[in-house]
């Protein structure tokens, strides 16, 4: 309920400076809702201090897709690998919350059924193997709260927090890299084309989407070179710079860097471990340090940080003993990116076949993200929640596209009106 005047006597006892810290201390969603409690209340949410220190406390979230798995459900119901929702963990309380709901499943299901119109006559409806892989959801990128996300060729930056998007200009061009550009306050996309020659474009998320070519990248990357989609291996932003873990075409084990002002290439130094017998499995942004889970062995992950950005200096925080027998009973683990040390606390996420293990420092598990019917597959971003505008997302209600589809085809809640349940 609103409270236009002033806010009832049971919230009207909270000391005025204690609201604020308390308001801190909620999630996007909650804050949001606050707005309607009071004038008051509406007026320190919207003022940017309170903005900008929510944000900051705000911690970050590692990802994970629940894939669609019922051997139940008929074929043509139940595509392979059907991705369903975007998940954010919440480490210390354990929890999990819903980013995205994916309305594919109920586009399947009226394509299936109900017949295509164009031009004002009616096609026969279309057989499941006619339509587009269903499970076409990528998330290329996260940065301050907004996900780069893509639907087929269709690409959209989207804020889950303040359900604000905007959709970005279609092109063929592999994503590499999505970031803030500092000195201009707009993200930005770092996009591989290489039609007849590798090209590197930025492209500006903005009301006029500018894109550009990058000169000279040619001494680090060429056609036979190249990056692998952000999907795939995303890489941290740390100090302006985009940092990649070792790609299969190096033949040492360098970390390539992206200066993001200068926009040039470069080499950086790995962990000691890398050099040695270590394999690299995850780079991160924690706590604004650039930081490199290593698996060695086979039962042991290491979390090493540059604690010296410009010295390039690496130092090992911390070392957890992986729960091997816990892993062999849930498929075993993925061995690239299988194994994630998620914060400076030592929270590990371990990517199994039959699911996402999230143990402690000292290998405990401490929780098996899994529900049923469905499959958790780890997606290699964090995500921070922050209810700052963004100007570039102007766009707050989905709109009717083709044959009914909801653009962007992500806010449909799919508990309401989807063929099959999900909770």
């Amino acid at each position: 309920m609103a409270y236009h005047g002033e806010p009832p006597a049971a919230l009207g006892s909270i000391p005025d400076d204690l609201i604020p810290e308390i308001l801190l201390r909620l999630p996007a969603p909650a804050v949001l809702r606050s707005r309607a409690v009071c004038k008051l209340w509406r007026s320190l949410i919207d003022d940017d201090r309170f903005l900008g220190a929510h944000r900051r406390h705000r911690p970050p979230m590692p990802l994970f897709y629940l894939h669609r798995d019922d051997s139940t459900a008929p074929p043509e119901l139940n595509p392979p690998n059907l991705r369903v929702r975007l998940e954010a963990i919440d480490l210390r309380p354990r929890a999990t919350q819903t980013l995205i709901r994916f309305a594919v499943a109920q586009e399947h299901r009226h394509i299936l059924s109900s017949p295509r119109r164009r031009h004002g006559w009616a096609a026969p409806a279309v057989l499941a193997d006619q339509i587009e892989e269903p499970s076409a959801f990528d998330v290329h990128g996260s940065c301050d709260g907004v996900l780069l996300v893509s639907h087929g060729w269709t690409l959209f930056a989207y804020n889950p927090a303040a359900r604000r998007w905007a959709r970005l200009p279609d092109n063929g061009s592999t994503i590499v890299g999505f970031y803030a550009h500092r000195p201009t306050g707009t993200f930005r996309v770092l996009l591989s084309h290489g039609c007849c020659r590798e090209e590197h474009w930025v492209l500006t998320i903005c009301r006029g989407m500018t894109q550009r070519r990058i000169p000279g990248t040619d001494e680090f990357l060429s056609d036979h070179n190249r990056l692998r989609p952000a999907c795939e291996s995303p890489p941290a932003l740390v100090s302006g710079c985009l940092h990649w873990l070792p790609q299969s075409f190096q033949s040492n084990r360098d970390l390539l860097t992206f200066d993001t002002v200068s926009e040039t290439f470069r080499w950086m130094r790995p962990p000691p471990a890398v050099e040695a017998d270590g394999h690299a499995q995850a780079l991160l942004e924690l706590d604004g340090m650039l930081a490199m889970t290593v698996t060695r062995g086979g039962d042991l992950a290491q979390l090493w940080v540059m604690g010296d950005y410009e010295e390039q200096a690496w130092f090992c925080k911390l070392q957890v003993s992986l729960p091997v027998d816990h892993i062999g009973r849930f498929g075993g683990a993925v061995h690239l990116g299988g194994v994630a040390i998620v914060s400076q606390e030592g929270d590990v996420l371990i990517q199994c076949e039959h699911g996402l293990l999230q143990c402690d420092s000292v290998g405990r598990v401490q929780k098996h993200h899994q529900l049923e019917h469905h499959r958790a597959v780890a997606v290699p971003h964090m995500f921070k929640e922050n209810i700052v505008p963004h100007d570039c997302l102007d766009r707050q209600q989905p709109r009717e596209g083709w044959e009914g589809r909801q653009s962007p085809p992500f806010f449909r809640d799919m508990r309401d009106g989807c063929y099959y349940p999900t909770p």
